[in-house]
């Protein structure tokens, strides 16, 4: 299973702005996370300062929720 979760501008483009995804496994009767991780959009010029500075930290201090962290 793919899971994505996505944030968008607010006017009426809803461009993409950062997002999200889990590739889950169905292992027995429960799903289990095998890969994480983040993405953003590069077009975006105001994310480019503040939003990517903020999205690594976020990243650095945070392990992934799978197996193997």
């Amino acid at each position: 299973m793919l899971v994505l979760d996505t944030e968008t501008t607010t006017d009426a483009r809803q461009a993409l702005t950062i997002g999200a995804f889990r590739f889950c496994r169905d292992i027995g009767e429960r799903y289990v996370c095998i890969e994480e991780g983040l993405f953003y959009a590069d077009e975006i010029e105001d994310f480019q300062s503040d939003g990517l500075a903020i999205l690594r930290h976020y990243a650095s201090k945070r392990a992934a929720e799978t197996p193997n962290g």
